[in-house]
């Protein structure tokens, strides 16, 4: 079954990774303050929220000893106005924090995850091919290479690696995932924490969300969350011009706060990941107005250009750029590109007006356009990432812990 904690640990540099997935603060006048964690020294310690015993010499504040049922409690059918911001935040910051020292498996342990791993991971390889024939565990372990049980545990840790790497290859680079040897060598880890999306460049922060060990509830609570608090705190884009200003500083302070009255049900989700819930929730909304909102109408005016006066992609751009269209939004960035020939814009450009037939009517050439700009690839968020590592488990039968 699937363990129930988050994991933390040093890494043998000294530094630690763990349940932070985000970074900086919730600004604003009433700023919420990132929670720190620390790692306990003695070997085998743990420490978790409001069950934590602090050690001589530690430092605890009264008012955090919010127990869990205090959240429990926050159901919907509260007056949730009547409840503190501040305490909702104390109880978010002793719920769901587990701090491990990380502990090595013993050979024959460590042998048996790389075993459950190889499985996994042969079953994923057949469907991927389509054969959902046969795939119970002791049918796949008859394909499983016999090194298993009969080499060192460092020859293991190689072998493992070259095998996930031979399916690699019989799939083209196709499938998007694995099983980290590294994270196998490890106590307190399920098999679930275990698998990692590939880096392909897709994801914000990539270091902290390889680092990111939530259990496979935590991440349901950390999507429907996410879903829930993108439809809430709209109106904040409508100060997203104004960012830095007194006047966002307010505004952001009052969707932080919106977003945290959210947490309330959810019992899996922590202050940590709902900070970083928030503060991506505004990388998307400002991403948006910088890089989608307005450049339909502009790419549209260009293509006119191109395709009625045959003009070239840069004098049709610095033309369209004395129009000061949507406000004069994107005048500067247009200026840019015309001035620099390593923009990208002209690449946005062709990706959006490819396959228009010249004889489109206008109104259906903009709208044409203006749905492709909003395709154009964008960052993938931590809520994003955690679908898909959902979706991976539960095709292989990860979720349901066998």
């Amino acid at each position: 079954m699937l363990h129930e904690k988050t994991v933390q640990y040093d890494r043998r540099d000294g530094t630690a990774i763990g349940a932070d997935a985000g970074s900086g603060q919730w600004t604003g006048n009433k700023r919420l303050k990132h929670v720190g964690v620390s790692l306990p020294r003695s070997s085998g310690e743990v420490r978790t929220g409001s069950s934590y015993s602090p050690a001589q010499g530690d430092q605890e504040d009264p008012c955090d000893m919010i127990v869990e049922t205090d959240l429990e409690n926050m159901g919907e059918d509260l007056d949730i106005s009547s409840i503190a911001i501040s305490d909702i935040r104390k109880a978010l910051k002793n719920k769901g924090i587990y701090v491990l020292r990380p502990g090595f498996l013993e050979e024959p342990e460590q042998g048996h995850v790389y075993e459950r791993l190889m499985l996994y991971r042969l079953r994923a390889h057949k469907l991927s091919k389509g054969d959902s024939d046969e795939l119970d565990n002791e049918t796949l372990k008859k394909e499983l290479p016999d090194f298993i049980g009969t080499v060192s545990l460092f020859r293991l840790h190689i072998e493992v690696r070259k095998y996930f790497e031979g399916l690699e290859k019989k799939e083209d680079g196709s499938v998007d995932w694995y099983f980290d040897p590294e994270f196998s060598k490890f106590k307190y880890l399920s098999d679930y924490q275990r698998l990692v999306l590939k880096n392909r460049d897709e994801y914000l922060h990539w270091k902290n969300y390889r680092s990111n060990f939530t259990t496979y509830k935590m991440d349901q609570d950390y999507v429907t969350f996410c879903d829930e608090m993108s439809e809430k705190p709209q109106w904040l884009k409508d100060y997203i011009p104004n960012k830095g200003s007194d006047e966002w500083i307010e505004m952001e302070t009052k969707g932080g706060e919106e977003a945290l009255t959210l947490t309330t049900k959810f019992t899996e989700l922590n202050f940590d990941l709902a900070h970083t819930a928030y503060k991506e929730h505004i990388w998307s909304l400002d991403h948006d107005y910088r890089l989608r909102e307005g450049w339909g109408r502009i790419f549209f005016e260009i293509w006119r250009l191109v395709t009625e006066k045959k003009l070239d992609f840069t004098p049709a751009l610095e033309e369209v750029s004395k129009m000061h269209l949507v406000g004069g939004r994107h005048d500067y960035s247009m200026r840019w590109a015309v001035d620099n020939t390593w923009s990208d814009l002209e690449s946005k450009f062709d990706s959006c007006v490819k396959g228009i037939p010249h004889e489109a009517g206008n109104p259906f050439a903009e709208e044409w356009i203006t749905k492709a700009v909003w395709k154009l690839p964008k960052k993938k968020m931590l809520h994003q990432y955690k679908k898909r590592k959902m979706e991976i488990a539960e095709s292989i039968g990860l979720a349901q812990g066998y």
